[in-house]
Formats: C-alpha cells, sequence, structure tokens
C-alpha cells in the first residue's frame, strides 16, 4: 500500500490506494527508460528548457514507478532537480515534495531548492508552491530552523520579494485557521517562521491579527484575538479594544443599522462612536441630537470637517436652506472627503454643473473606481452634471480597470444617460425640440467612447428619439391639433407632470388627425377631447363616447386607436395619483392596444398617411418604419409596468405585483411577456449581484425575498438566482477563500428557491422518492440542470466546511456530511455536465459517505 495526494498538501488528508507491484522485467524498462531520457535532456542546449525537460520527466517516472523503486534512482533524481531549481525554482520544489512522499529527501538538496526559490520566488505561484513548502518543513524539523535563521538575518540570499510574500501568506494562513494556530508550539515551521519576520512575541502577532479582523468588521473575532494577547502579555489591550467598538460601529453603519441601539457600543461611546451616531441620525432623518457636540469634544481634530458637514446635513433636514449653505461653505474648505461632498452637496443645491465637475475629480483623485460610494450626491447625477459641465471628466470617471471591460461604472453610465434620454422622450412627445436636441447631445456626451450592448442600445433609442422630433417638426407645420395625438408609450411621469397618451406610429402624427376624420361620430368624440380651448389626452366625454362607437359598431381603426389612447391616458393619470381603479383601466387599454396591433387596416392606413406628410422618404423606408412600430408596440406598452415592478417591489409589493400580473396578461404574443419577465429577472440579479459583491448578504436575501414575493413563480428568476449562487462559489474559490464563507450565500438562497423547487417537484425529499421528472417546457428542464449544479456545490461547501470544523474539533457536529450527501445525491439525480469539477460528484458522495462512518467511529482513509 502506497499514500497518493488527494488534494491536500500533507498525509492527513489522503487516501490510501492499492496498487499492484509491476514485474521487475517491466520495472528494469521504466527506469531504463527514464534514464535514457535524463540522457536526452543534457543535449538540449538551452538552460531553460533542459529544465523544464529535466521536470516532464522526473514527474512521468514518479507515475510509473514504486516507492521501492524510486531508492534505486531517488540520488540521481534529487540531484536533477537541485540543478533545475535554478531556472525553475517553483516547480523543482513541489516536485522535491512529491518524492519526499516516497522516500528519504538529501538535506543538502532540500536546502539548495529552497535556497533557489528564496532568492527567486515567483509571486503568482507562491501560494500553490507553500503547500508543497510547508509539507517538507514540517517533515524535515532542521529545514524549518535552517530557513528561519536565513530569513531573520536578512541573509542577502534570500530575497525581499520572497519575504514579502512569505510574511503575506503566513498572516493568511494563520489568520484563516486562527484556532489551529493559536496555541500551537513555537518549534512549529509557521511559529518559527513568523517569529522570523518579526515581531518576535506571540502577543504582537495576536494582536496584529486582531487588528485585521477588526478592520474587517468582525467584532467578535477580533476580540478574542485580543483577549489571548492579552494572556500571552500583550500591552495596549483596552485601547485596541475601544478602536474595535469604533470600528465595529463603522461597519454596521456601512451595513445599513442605524439604530442607537446597535452603534452605541459597550459603555461611553467614544467622540467617533457620537459622530458615526450622528451620521445614522441623518440618514434615518432624524434630529442629531447632542451627538455632534460629543463628537466636536471627543473626536479627532481631523473629523472636525465631517461635524461641521453633518452639521449642515442637519440643518437641512430641518428645512433651513441658508444656515445649511453657509455651513456647507465652512465645510467644503480642505481636501478631505468630507469637504469634497460638501463641495459637491453645494453644487447639488444651486445646480452648478461645473462644481460638482471639480468635487468629482477630487473624489476621483483620491479613491479612483470606488468614487461612487464616496459620494453624497447621487452618482448618476454627477456624471449628468459633467456630461454638462466638464465633458473631458467624463472618460476618467466612467473608465473600466485595467484589464477590465465593463464594470459598475459602465452601468453606472448607462443609467445616468437613460434616465436623460427618458427626460429626452418626453421632451420631444411635448414638441419641445431645443430642449430633445440638448438632452440628446447629453446623453451621447455620456456614452461617448462606450462599447457594450446597453450603450449601444441606447444609441439607437437616441437616434429613434432625434428621428421622432423631425418627424414631429415637420407635422407641427399641418396641425396644432395633429401634436395632441403623437404621444408615444414610456416611463410613468413624475407625480403632478400632465400625463402624455401612447401612440402607436412611432413617428408622425398618425391617420388620426381631425383632419382625416371622416364619420360624424369619431368627429363628435375628438371634439370632446377640447376643453376651454386645450387639447387633452382624455375626457370623460370623448372616452365614454368612443366606447360607446366600439361596443354598438365595432368601432373603426381610427376610433379604436383614439379610445386605447384616451384610456391609456386615464390610466396614466390614475397610477400618479396613486389610485388603485388605475388598474382596470390598463388591463381595458391593453386589450384595446391588442386588438389595434392585430388591426392591419390601421398599419395601412398609417403608411398611406406617412407617404402624404413626409414626401421625401421613399416608400421602402415608410414601410420598414411602420413595421418596426407595429414590432416595437408591445415592447413599449409593458415598459411602463416593467418600469413600476422595479420601483415600487420593496415599498409597495401590492402595487408591484399587481403590475406584474398586467404583464403576465398582457392580450400579447407570449415572446413579449416573456421578454418583459426576463428583463425583470435580469434586473433583480444584477442588484442581488452587486449586494453580495458587497458583501451586504442579508440585504441580498432580502432582495430575493422581495422578489419572490412578488414573482414567485417566475422561474427564469429562481434560475437567475442559482445563477448568482454558482458565481459567487466559483468566485471564492479562486480567490483562495474558504469554503465556510460560501456557505451562508448558498444556503440562503436555497431557501429562496425552495417554493420553485416544490412546484417543480424537485425538492431532495422528492428526488430521493421518485427521481428527476420530465418536462415539457423549456424554462422548467434549464431550472432542474442548474439546480444540479448548485447542489453539487452546495454538497461541496457542506462537506468541506464540516470537514475543516471537525478536524479542528472532534466534537464538533457532524451531520452535516449527511446533508452533504444528500445534496450529490440530488445533484448527480438531476444531473451534471460531465466537466471538472462536477465528474467528481459520485467519488465526493462516496467520500460524504465515509467520513460520516468515520466521524462515528469507523476508521477509514479520507478525502
Amino acid at each position: 500500500m502506497i499514500w497518493r495526494r488527494s488534494g491536500g498538501d500533507d498525509r492527513e488528508n489522503a487516501v490510501p490506494e492499492i496498487r499492484s507491484a509491476p514485474r521487475v522485467w517491466e520495472a528494469q524498462q521504466v527506469e531504463q527508460g527514464f534514464r535514457g531520457a535524463l540522457e536526452r535532456t543534457d543535449a538540449v542546449a538551452d538552460a531553460r528548457e533542459r529544465a523544464r525537460a529535466v521536470l516532464d520527466t522526473i514527474r512521468e517516472f514518479l507515475g510509473k514507478i514504486e516507492d521501492f523503486e524510486l531508492s534505486r534512482n531517488s540520488s540521481g533524481l534529487q540531484a536533477r532537480l537541485a540543478a533545475a531549481a535554478v531556472e525553475f525554482p517553483d516547480d523543482a520544489l513541489r516536485v522535491l515534495a512529491d518524492v519526499s512522499w516516497r522516500g528519504d529527501i538529501d538535506e543538502s538538496v532540500s536546502r539548495s531548492v529552497f535556497g533557489r526559490w528564496m532568492r527567486r520566488p515567483d509571486a503568482d505561484t507562491f501560494a500553490a508552491t507553500w503547500g508543497p513548502a510547508i509539507g517538507l518543513l514540517t517533515q524535515a524539523g532542521g529545514l524549518a530552523g535552517w530557513m528561519s535563521t536565513a530569513v531573520r538575518a536578512e541573509d542577502a540570499e534570500v530575497s525581499p520579494e520572497f519575504r514579502t510574500l512569505l510574511r503575506a501568506q503566513l498572516i493568511r494562513m494563520v489568520d484563516e485557521q486562527f484556532e489551529k494556530y493559536e496555541f500551537g508550539t513555537a518549534s512549529s515551521p509557521v511559529w518559527q517562521l513568523l517569529y522570523a519576520l518579526g515581531p518576535a512575541n506571540r502577543a504582537d502577532w495576536f494582536c496584529l491579527l486582531g487588528d485585521l479582523a477588526a478592520e474587517r468588521g468582525e467584532e467578535s473575532v477580533a476580540a478574542h484575538r485580543y483577549e489571548v494577547a492579552d494572556r500571552f502579555g500583550g500591552t495596549g489591550i483596552e485601547d485596541r479594544l475601544a478602536r474595535l467598538h469604533d470600528i465595529g460601529a463603522y461597519h454596521r453603519l456601512l451595513g445599513g443599522a442605524t439604530s442607537e441601539d446597535r452603534l452605541k457600543g459597550p459603555g461611553t461611546p467614544s467622540g467617533y462612536r457620537h459622530l458615526v451616531l450622528a451620521a445614522a441620525a441623518v440618514l434615518r432623518g432624524a434630529s442629531v441630537g447632542n451627538h455632534l457636540r460629543d463628537a466636536d469634544r471627543g473626536a479627532d481634530q481631523h473629523f472636525q470637517s465631517t461635524v461641521t458637514l453633518l452639521s449642515a446635513l442637519d440643518l437641512l433636514r430641518q428645512g433651513d436652506q441658508e444656515s445649511a449653505r453657509r455651513t456647507l461653505e465652512d465645510a467644503a474648505v480642505g481636501g478631505d472627503d468630507s469637504a469634497i461632498n460638501a463641495r459637491l452637496v453645494l453644487g447639488a443645491l444651486d445646480g452648478d454643473d461645473q462644481a460638482i465637475a471639480d468635487a468629482a475629480r477630487a473624489l476621483l483623485a483620491r479613491h479612483g473606481r470606488d468614487w461612487p460610494t464616496r459620494s453624497l450626491v447621487a452618482p448618476a447625477t454627477v456624471l449628468t452634471a459633467a456630461s454638462r459641465g466638464a465633458p473631458a471628466l467624463l472618460p476618467e470617471l466612467i473608465a473600466a480597470a485595467p484589464g477590465e471591460s465593463g464594470g459598475e461604472l459602465d452601468a453606472l453610465r448607462n443609467a445616468a444617460a437613460g434616465l436623460v434620454l427618458a427626460k429626452a422622450a418626453r421632451a420631444a412627445l411635448l414638441s419641445r425640440p431645443d430642449q430633445t436636441r440638448t438632452l440628446l447631445d447629453e446623453a451621447n456626451n455620456l456614452l461617448n467612447s462606450a462599447t457594450d450592448d446597453e450603450a449601444a442600445r441606447l444609441r439607437e433609442s437616441a437616434a429613434r428619439i432625434s428621428e421622432l422630433t423631425a418627424g414631429l417638426e415637420g407635422a407641427d407645420a399641418e396641425s396644432d391639433a395633429t401634436r395632441d395625438d403623437t404621444a408615444a408609450p414610456g416611463r410613468i411621469p413624475e407625480r403632478g407632470a400632465e400625463a402624455t397618451p401612447p401612440q402607436s406610429s412611432g413617428g408622425a402624427a398618425g391617420p388620426d388627425a381631425p383632419a382625416g376624420l371622416d364619420r360624424p361620430f369619431d368627429r363628435l368624440a375628438f371634439a370632446a377631447l377640447s376643453v376651454d380651448g386645450q387639447t387633452h389626452p382624455t375626457t370623460p366625454r370623448a372616452l365614454r363616447l368612443w366606447r360607446e362607437l366600439d361596443a354598438e359598431t365595432g368601432g373603426t381603426a381610427r376610433g379604436l386607436h383614439h379610445l386605447a389612447i384616451s384610456t391609456h391616458a386615464l390610466a396614466y393619470r390614475l397610477e400618479i395619483n396613486g389610485d388603485d381603479g388605475a388598474f382596470e383601466h390598463w388591463r381595458a387599454a391593453l386589450g384595446y392596444w391588442a386588438r389595434l396591433h392585430g388591426e392591419p387596416i390601421f398599419w395601412e392606413q398609417l403608411r398611406t398617411h406617412l407617404t402624404a406628410v413626409m414626401p421625401d422618404a421613399t416608400a421602402d423606408d415608410i414601410s420598414g418604419a411602420v413595421d418596426e412600430a407595429r414590432a416595437e408596440l408591445p415592447t413599449r406598452l409593458l415598459e411602463p409596468h416593467i418600469t413600476r415592478v422595479l420601483e415600487l417591489h420593496r415599498d409597495q409589493s401590492a402595487r408591484a405585483r399587481a403590475h406584474l400580473d398586467l404583464i403576465r396578461a398582457a392580450p400579447f404574443a407570449a415572446e413579449y411577456v416573456d421578454h418583459a419577465r426576463t428583463r425583470i429577472s435580469r434586473e433583480a440579479g444584477a442588484q442581488i449581484r452587486r449586494l453580495i459583491r458587497e458583501s451586504e448578504l442579508d440585504r441580498a436575501m432580502d432582495e430575493a425575498r422581495a422578489w419572490t414575493a412578488i414573482d414567485g413563480d417566475n422561474i427564469p428568476l429562481a434560475e437567475l438566482m442559482l445563477d448568482v449562487g454558482i458565481e459567487h462559489i466559483e468566485g471564492t474559490r479562486q480567490s483562495g477563500d474558504s469554503w465556510s464563507s460560501a456557505r451562508p450565500v448558498l444556503e440562503r438562497i436555497a431557501e429562496v428557491v425552495e417554493p420553485i423547487r416544490a412546484t417543480l417537484r424537485v425538492t431532495d425529499r422528492l428526488l430521493a422518492a421518485r427521481g428527476r421528472p420530465t418536462y415539457d417546457h423549456p424554462d422548467h428542464a434549464a431550472f432542474a440542470a442548474k439546480l444540479g449544479r448548485y447542489e453539487f456545490w452546495l454538497g461541496a461547501c457542506q462537506l468541506m466546511s464540516t470537514h475543516t470544523e471537525y478536524r479542528q474539533n472532534p466534537f464538533a457536529d457532524r451531520s452535516g456530511f449527511r446533508t452533504a450527501a444528500t445534496h450529490f445525491h440530488s445533484a448527480i439525480t438531476l444531473g451534471l455536465p460531465d466537466l471538472a469539477p462536477y465528474d467528481q460528484a459520485r467519488q465526493l458522495l462516496v467520500d460524504a459517505g465515509r467520513l460520516q462512518r468515520a466521524a462515528s467511529g469507523q476508521f477509514v482513509g479520507f478525502l
């Protein structure tokens, strides 16, 4: 029996493997082939190529022989490794570690290879090399002492880069597994090297590790480390604990906590904590009380500008703009974040685009890509102001980080451009061409040099608005009345704004202008739109007349168009006022528009009308424009409801659900409804992803639950949430984070999608009892396939985190092994791709069972 590595770097993480010994003549052939291959490498002229060939030859040889055969070739093999380490020290050290598992290593060879590594480490592979290195250091105690002496003596043979990489690696290692190392012996390689790097006592190291936890906001972890430091004779512990409470309050504030109970902390709050409490009061719209006075008295002097800024914001809350402005001017002196934000707020109050741009430039200089998180003024407002006041600054504000494409700032830029385009569309529909062109210039400035798909879509929207403006200007020359009938469906206007009804023609006046009315009833209804000399989108009398005409005779294409416009305008008006009666009219309007969408006579009349009012356009151009308008009509009609769902899903879930029901029941082809729901899913997923990236797990899950509460049967949305979880665990593994850190995200997303699983009959219990169901709907099949991958990662997280906890504490809860097996079984039942790491699912299922039995008292080899 020999030991083979199985995903770890020490014998603990190995699994016994039975291999039959090759016959003697086969072993001789392997050895002769090895020696011949080494001799051939001698003929390679280039030193690096020769060293690479030697390492590849040794790796191949190790895979073909047994341990007892290696001893006959060990001396020459190790000498070759030492020579290859001159060119590839990291690779040579990893191969040397493999050899050490199967036989003794000459100490001079170990020191030679380690020496080469310490002189010329590879930063990109240092973490991968450290695992084998610590294994060698543990096996050969003298080697760790020799290495520690070399590091401590600042030997010229040890590069400064190696010391930096080693220090970071050791700190990360002890930080992640503190319980394993906190009471380790001083003779262990880890502590020998830490002492060599300095500080040379454990109390100072515990304080440093406590500081790291404190900076991350892990108060209980930091407090424990400070307590252990105190036991080892550390100094300044009380000051560190006070600072810990300050940092904890700061992190809770960043996490959204604003109540005094959560921020005050134990004992008498420090001046800094009073500053945090004052900021929280401003955020929740409450009075800052005495906090600013106590902060001003107890906080450091460099927080003075923050105190002044918070005072100004409190004055704004009270409605005292003049006093607030004077206080902001006092706070705006200086170059720290508080002073810069004071200038930003002043610029926003004054509508001074240049002032906002100047302050944004200062934030950019201090924080680079993080400037949006440091701005008190909404980043979209900053970008829009910069597009007007300092266009040259825009590329710097929205530039992606080196080597990246896209990113949050690109999304921010697109969002700002989208808001400007919405204003431009409204200006166009209200026949304000000059304002429209100004807004289009702003949007195009924002989108300048952008290459992502969303920016391209926004540019197309800008082009359509520009065409619409030109068409409306031409139509205005014919008739003022026509202009009132040319609005387009879009976003819900702001409360108090004049509701603008939709228009299906996508451009000029349409075939419905008064001059085209050829039936007395139509003329009578259209005349009813005029009240006190002004033409309105809808009036009760006009709406009643068109309803009667439609009910009695089936109406005409023109009458149906007017009925759709008037009903839609009424729905807009009621929506703006928050009247639930809007939904009845929304449903009716969508029904009228759907009939019009399928009415060929209307669209033919529109072609004829556009040909008359746009003589310079070709027949193909007009036909294409009409076909495009007809194809886009359902999407444009559903857009206001998408917007309302996105706006209301957190605070007015019932109203958001009502708009979602309108989308679900919309009388259009399924592709339009599916597109609208997919759009909502995509927006929801983007928000959840952002919150998880910002470590706002509670808020991310609240967001997920808010969406499932209003759209619980949206299977693409549930699938997208699974995607978010898979992306998170894959990112966690790539960054080297522990399995335990990813597990809460996966488990809480699993809770959110559990109702969908029950609906589709793919819960763990049903899968175990009945197997995988068959589906006719592609969305159902796609969700089941994605769920299989998700269950694999849930099982892996459960298995690895339970394994880690059990090794650190034999009395820890072992039920995680059984839970992991359940997840792996579900993953296999649902089906997994034949790709790494999913192809390991069956083996992991076996390992989970073996670990469960081992934890129960039966000894077996383990993963």
